[in-house]
C-alpha cells in the first residue's frame, strides 16, 4: 500500500513531491492487481502480486543497411606462409573472408568461409580471434572486420568461388613485393597479425580482444632452420655462445619471427635491424645485432630458474632469456612505446612464448611494476636500449650478487657493461663514551 499526495490537490510549488494521474498509472504497471482509493488530498494505491510474465522485446522498423560485418581468416601453412587468393573480378589479392550469418559466432564464420572458398577444413576451437577492425569502405559504408588467426587445418587449397582463379602460399617478407594490389581489408588484417609487416596500410580502428586461450602452432621453412644453425655456428666459433645453454637458446628461438617484414638472410645477418622509425627516418626501435645479444646474455650470468627483467621490448631477446631460465624461471619485459609493446605481444603469441614472457607497457627507467618484482630482486637485468645513467630503480630491483647489463653512454661512446650488485655492508652502531 502506498499513500501519495495528488498533484491536482496541492499548490504548484509542491509539485516536486506530488504525483499526477499519469504518474500514478505508471506506478501501477508491473503489478497483477492495483486499486486506487481517494482520500482527501492524497491517493492511496493498493498493489498486489508483482507480475511474473515473460519480458517482452520488440524491434523498430527495419533499418537501412549502414554497415557490413565479416571475418577475415589469416591462415599459414607448415612453412609459415600466408594463404592469399587472386580475385579476377577485382584484380587483387585477398584473404579467405566472408559475411557473418545472423547469430553466427565469428569462429564459426571463419571455419565456414575458409571451407567454402578454399576447401580447407578447420575447427572453431582452433581459431584465435585477434580483434575487430572498423573502417569506412567505399561511399562511407561502415566495414566491420573480425580478424581470425588459424594454423591448424587439413586439406589443400582449391578454387571454389567464381571470382577467384587461384590460391597461393606467400612468404611474409614477400608480401610487400606482390606485383598486384592487396584488398584493403585483407591488408589491415595482415598488419594486425604481424604489426608493421605492410607499409602505409589505410587506418582502421582496432578493438583488441583479451589474450586468447588458443595456442597457435609456429611453423617455419627449412631455410630458416638452416640459417639459425649457421648463426649458432658463427657465434660459437667467435666465442660468444660458449655454453650449452646459450647455444640451445639461439638454436631454438626463431629470430626471423620478430622481423617478419625482412627477408630471411637479413633477419639472420650479424647486424641490428631497425623496426620503428620516427618522422625523420631515425631508428627508434630495432632487433639488436645477434653478436651483441649473445655477449649481453653471457655477461648477465643467467641460470635456470632465474628471474630476469628486460628493459626494452621487441620480444626476441626476451625469448632467448626465457630459454636460459627454463620452465622454473620467469622473464618480465618493460616497453614504453605502445606500438612496440603491441608488436611484441603479437609475436610472442605467434611463437608460443606468450606464457613464458610477460610484457608490461611502462617506463623502463622506473623498473618493473611492484607486482612483478621478486622479494629479493631480479637475478639479472638486461637493458636493450642506450642509457646515460643507472636509474635508482634498476639498482633497487637487482638481487645482491647478481648482474645488470646495460649499454652505457660514456664520453660519446656506448659500452655494454656488466655490473654486479654488491651486498650492502652491515650497519655498525657507534656508541659515544660516557
Amino acid at each position: 500500500m502506498r499513500d501519495h499526495p495528488h498533484a491536482d490537490r496541492h499548490p504548484p510549488e509542491l509539485r516536486g513531491i506530488c504525483l499526477d494521474d499519469t504518474e500514478i498509472g505508471r506506478l501501477c504497471d508491473g503489478w497483477d492487481q492495483s486499486e486506487r482509493i481517494e482520500a482527501d488530498e492524497s491517493t492511496i494505491v493498493l498493489l498486489r502480486g508483482p507480475k511474473t510474465s515473460a519480458v517482452a522485446y520488440a524491434e523498430k522498423s527495419k533499418p537501412a543497411p549502414a554497415a557490413m560485418a565479416g571475418v577475415a581468416v589469416v591462415v599459414t601453412n607448415p612453412r609459415g606462409q600466408l594463404l592469399l587468393g587472386w580475385n579476377d573480378a577485382c584484380s587483387m589479392w585477398e584473404l579467405p573472408a566472408g559475411k557473418v550469418e545472423p547469430c553466427e559466432p565469428f569462429e564459426a564464420t571463419a571455419v565456414r568461409e575458409l571451407a567454402e572458398e578454399s576447401g580447407l577444413a578447420a575447427r572453431s576451437e582452433d581459431v584465435l580471434l585477434l580483434g575487430t577492425l572498423c573502417d569506412a569502405a567505399g561511399g562511407g559504408f561502415t566495414r566491420v572486420t573480425e580478424v581470425a588467426r588459424l594454423t591448424a587445418f587439413t586439406g589443400e587449397p582449391t578454387v571454389r568461388e567464381a571470382d577467384l582463379s587461384r590460391w597461393e602460399w606467400h612468404s611474409l617478407s614477400d608480401l610487400r613485393h606482390l606485383p598486384q594490389p592487396l584488398f584493403t581489408a585483407s591488408a589491415q588484417a595482415v598488419n594486425l597479425a604481424w604489426p608493421g609487416l605492410l607499409p602505409d596500410v589505410p587506418a582502421a580502428h582496432h578493438t583488441p580482444r583479451p589474450a586468447g586461450t588458443v595456442a597457435l602452432t609456429f611453423d617455419e621453412s627449412a631455410a630458416a632452420v638452416r640459417l639459425r644453425t649457421r648463426l649458432v655456428r658463427d657465434l660459437t666459433e667467435a666465442g660468444w655462445t660458449d655454453t650449452p645453454g646459450l647455444q640451445r637458446a639461439f638454436t631454438t628461438v626463431p629470430r626471423h619471427a620478430f622481423l617478419p617484414e625482412q627477408p630471411l638472410p637479413r633477419a639472420y645477418a650479424n647486424e641490428a635491424v631497425a623496426t620503428v622509425f620516427d618522422e625523420t627516418g631515425r631508428s627508434m626501435s630495432s632487433v639488436s645485432q645477434r653478436e651483441m645479444q649473445a655477449v649481453m646474455l653471457r655477461e648477465a650470468r643467467i641460470r635456470p630458474g632465474d628471474r630476469v627483467l628486460e628493459i626494452g621490448g621487441g620480444g626476441y631477446n626476451a625469448c632467448l632469456a626465457a630459454e636460459l631460465v627454463g620452465p622454473n624461471g620467469s622473464v618480465v619485459c618493460v616497453e614504453i612505446d605502445p606500438y612496440v609493446y603491441g608488436r611484441t605481444v603479437r609475436f610472442l603469441e605467434e611463437t608460443g612464448y606468450a606464457d613464458r614472457v610477460r610484457v608490461v607497457l611502462g617506463d623502463g627507467a622506473l623498473g618493473a611494476p611492484d607486482a612483478f618484482v621478486p622479494a629479493d630482486g631480479f637475478d639479472a637485468i638486461l637493458v636493450t636500449v642506450g642509457a646515460n645513467d643507472i636509474p635508482a630503480a634498476w639498482h633497487a630491483q637487482s638481487a645482491d650478487g647478481r648482474h645488470l647489463v646495460v649499454p652505457l653512454r660514456i664520453g660519446g661512446f656506448t659500452r655494454a657493461l656488466s655490473l654486479r650488485k654488491e651486498p650492502s655492508p652491515p650497519s655498525t652502531e657507534i656508541c659515544a663514551p660516557r
